[in-house]
């Protein structure tokens, strides 16, 4: 991963919508984006959350690379 930002956008209810920003080493731009509690520390997800999106982008290729090789 080479890039892991979120932004919070308050709401007027005290809710933060949360967004968080990766930026892959393809130079891939992955967004996702959650309503939160006003008390929600996003600098304690987004580390969990960028781990995930490595795992499941190795995933992804290992299947890919498997079907191509299945394709023949």
């Amino acid at each position: 991963m080479k890039s892991a930002n979120f932004a919070l956008d308050p709401q007027a209810d005290g809710r933060n919508w949360v967004t968080y920003t990766f930026v892959t080493d393809a130079n891939d731009t992955i967004i996702q984006q959650s309503l939160q509690p006003g008390n929600f520390d996003p600098s304690t997800t987004i580390a969990a959350l960028s781990a995930q999106i490595d795992a499941d982008l190795v995933t992804a290729e290992i299947a890919a690379n498997v079907e191509e090789i299945a394709s023949g």
